[in-house]
């Protein structure tokens, strides 16, 4: 592939597939969505239950696609800012912007009410 941005196109081919995944199995879900240990054990040695991240998966579905891809790519996978900029074809504001509204609706859908 002579790709100028490589991880740019190999993203978007997955994120291709996850979508027509989706909509072949009528909107069930296409895949799991696997967490780290490092993303299960929080900072102050507190270890997130299976509920929880059961959770988290759930919120992280309904949050917007753009949001959620930088969620993935930024939390989960752990790229950096400019990492998650060029494979999204985003500026670095943009990100930020996205991973700051992302994470204000995962909170607001994991709060207790």
């Amino acid at each position: 592939m002579a790709q100028e941005n490589l991880e740019g196109a190999a993203f978007n081919i997955l994120r291709r597939h996850v979508q027509g995944a989706l909509r072949r199995n009528g909107g069930a879900q296409a895949f799991t969505i696997e967490v780290s240990e490092e993303f299960r054990h929080q900072p102050g040695g507190v270890e997130l239950s299976e509920s929880a991240l059961t959770e988290f998966r759930a919120a992280l579905i309904e949050l917007p696609e753009r949001q959620r891809d930088v969620i993935v790519l930024r939390h989960l996978l752990g790229y950096s800012t400019e990492q998650t900029a060029r494979c999204m074809g985003l500026s670095q504001d943009a990100v930020r912007f996205h991973d700051a509204k992302g994470r204000r609706r995962l909170d607001q859908y994991l709060s207790p009410s």
